[in-house]
């Protein structure tokens, strides 16, 4: 059975561990050649954590004016109106116009503030 002893604080210890982070004598200090920390993937798994709800939101932007531009571009097509036609006519062209305006609102938007 180990007896339990009281801490004490060897300041030989301690002084040599402060003064071994000095340089050569300067008071300066100087830290660990290699730091240990969560490095790159910390900074850009925050860059995720804020561009995941940007993503979220343009996709699901894109993904409304998607079905909206196919239905268009169906209903024209059981019309009578060739595919082709249908697309470049109004609905890929004004789709793509849409979501362009949209997404420069969208980042523009913030920047701005209320005017």
């Amino acid at each position: 059975m180990t007896c339990l002893q009281p801490y004490r604080c060897d300041d030989v210890k301690i002084r040599h561990y402060y003064l071994s982070q000095t340089g050569d004598g300067f008071p300066i200090f100087m830290g660990s050649p290699y730091q240990k920390g969560y490095g790159l993937g910390s900074v850009l798994s925050s860059l995720f954590r804020v561009a995941t709800p940007l993503l979220n939101s343009a996709a699901k932007t894109v993904g409304k004016k998607a079905l909206t531009t196919g239905a268009e571009i169906l209903g024209d097509v059981l019309h009578g109106k060739k595919l082709k036609t249908s697309l470049l006519n109004n609905n890929f062209l004004q789709a793509s116009r849409d979501l362009s305006t949209r997404a420069l609102k969208n980042i523009t938007g913030p920047i701005q503030g209320p005017t």
